[in-house]
């Protein structure tokens, strides 16, 4: 096991059964106050692959949990990701890509109290996104031209764009007809 992720798991709380080749292998460790619960299948052909099952961090009442198998192929210094939905509270988030080699990361926007949402209005060339500090904000999908829509509203965990002309439109088209 790496060294900084074995200084996360406490070696006395961790159980493992031993691993075969093609068959899930369940892991149960403590980790940072989280109890962690996972199954999954290591598979080696051409590519290193492994198939998530199973997946549960627990501290005390709250929980994130895998919402259904994902994998995670290993290939020439990119790791491709599918499948991966977690449940968090009473929402989910799903991520599907490629990270690794090659792969640039950019931070575009700073100065938020602890980004939590994110909505893209692909046509229009804009994203929105609010912080845990109560504010909504826009910006071109570069980063550039930021701008609060709304400051310090209270509590907001995320925000969703809808475009309202193509609902207007669409409700114009039903009455015609």
């Amino acid at each position: 096991m790496d060294r900084s992720l074995a200084s996360i798991f406490s070696a006395s709380a961790m159980s493992r059964k031993v691993h075969t080749p093609g068959r899930s292998s369940p892991a149960n460790a403590k980790a940072t106050g989280f109890d962690l619960d996972t199954a999954g299948t290591l598979m080696s052909k051409d590519r290193t692959r492994f198939d998530l099952n199973r997946f549960t961090a627990r501290r005390g009442t709250k929980a994130i949990a895998l919402q259904g198998p994902a994998s995670f192929t290993l290939d020439d210094g990119t790791v491709l990701i599918e499948h991966l939905a977690l449940g968090v509270g009473g929402g989910h988030f799903t991520v599907d890509g490629k990270a690794g080699k090659g792969r640039k990361q950019e931070i575009l926007i700073n100065d938020l109290m602890e980004g939590i949402g994110l909505s893209l209005d692909l046509k229009g060339g804009r994203m929105f996104f609010s912080d845990l500090g109560g504010s909504v904000y826009s910006a071109k999908l570069d980063g550039s031209e930021k701008r609060a829509l709304t400051f310090a509203q209270g509590n907001l965990t995320g925000v969703v764009y809808v475009d309202l002309t193509q609902a207007k439109s669409r409700k114009s088209a039903t009455k015609r007809v």
